[in-house]
């Protein structure tokens, strides 16, 4: 069995809210549209302030960006929706994301 390649952290988690009719969502900032690699299903992994590790799978992926964002320096919003059993304060502010394996979920 192929060991698990970790990647570089890819976004800070700037907040965490429950959106009615999806469930906690993790929202991070990105300056790039191409830094988005996680996709609905991807094994992803969220490193807190303190070290410890919550390994999940993100449900969904959603892109918010507004007209003239990337031109003004301003950064687009990433926000991933997470399963039921992640809690708001499982995803601490201060915390990084990280895309464990494209296309492999946790615990298969």
């Amino acid at each position: 069995m192929a060991e698990e390649k970790l990647q570089d952290p890819l976004f800070s988690v700037e907040f965490a809210l429950i959106v009615v009719g999806e469930g906690l969502t993790a929202h991070c900032c990105f300056s790039d549209r191409t830094q988005v690699r996680i996709q609905p299903g991807d094994a992803i992994e969220f490193i807190r302030p303190d070290g410890s590790v919550l390994q999940t799978t993100a449900q969904s992926v959603k892109l918010f960006e507004s007209i003239g964002m990337f031109e003004n320096g301003r950064p687009g919003l990433a926000g991933l929706v997470l399963p039921n059993g992640v809690q708001k304060d499982d995803i601490p502010q201060g915390t990084m994301l990280r895309l464990i394996q494209a296309g492999k979920s946790c615990g298969s």
